[in-house]
């Protein structure tokens, strides 16, 4: 279970360390991961990042803008039913 991730000012990575780890945003409440700026793919291999509109909105509080690092085998999946962009 993840209690809360809140990196606060500055600029802040969270890194998936590891292989084959999948970071589902979507099934996350919004408001546990906060004011994270850049989310690093680049552990072992093969880790997935998946997120929509409202979560990339939520993760950056106050810029609402996320870096994405990954390597090749990773993926960003977009979830974009019921989100306009």
């Amino acid at each position: 279970l993840l209690a809360r991730v809140d990196g606060g000012g500055n600029t802040d990575t969270l890194k998936l360390a590891g292989a084959d780890l999948n970071l589902d945003l979507t099934q996350i409440d919004n408001g546990r991961i906060q004011d994270i700026e850049i989310i690093d793919l680049t552990g072992s291999g093969n880790n997935t990042l998946k997120l929509n509109l409202n979560d990339l909105l939520d993760i950056s509080t106050s810029t609402n803008f996320l870096k994405v690092i990954g390597d090749t085998g990773d993926k960003v999946d977009i979830e974009l039913s019921n989100n306009a962009f």
